[in-house]
C-alpha cells in the first residue's frame, strides 16, 4: 500500500503540531507546507529541509502527487480553502481549536 502524500496549509498555532505528527507517521509523506508568511516557511525549511515550502496555495492544489490537504488556518478561511481543495480532488482535514 502506498503512502498518503499530504500538504499542510497554515503554519501558525496548530500547524507546527500537525506537521510534527504527520512527519512521524510511517504511512504519510509530507510534500508541502504553505503559509503566507516567509518567516514561518523559513522555520519549516530549517527544521524539515525535505519538505517543500510555498506561499501559493495553487502549488499545493495543482500538485497531482498530493492526496490530502491539512488545513490549519484561521477559522474564517476554512470553508473557502476546504472547498478549493475538494474541487481539486484532494481529501481534506480541517483542524480547528475547540474552546
Amino acid at each position: 500500500m502506498a503512502n498518503t502524500t499530504v500538504a499542510l496549509i497554515g503554519y501558525g498555532y496548530w500547524g507546527p503540531n500537525l506537521l510534527r505528527n504527520y512527519m512521524e507517521l510511517p504511512t504519510a509523506d509530507v510534500r508541502w507546507v504553505c503559509d503566507s508568511r516567509p518567516d514561518r516557511l523559513a522555520k519549516v525549511a530549517e527544521r524539515y529541509p525535505a519538505v517543500g515550502t510555498t506561499a501559493l496555495i495553487s502549488d499545493v492544489l495543482d500538485d497531482p502527487e498530493v492526496d490530502a490537504v491539512l488545513i490549519a488556518t484561521p477559522i474564517g478561511s476554512h470553508y473557502e480553502l476546504s472547498m478549493k481543495a475538494l474541487r481539486a480532488g484532494k481529501h481534506v482535514f480541517v483542524g480547528s481549536p475547540w474552546p
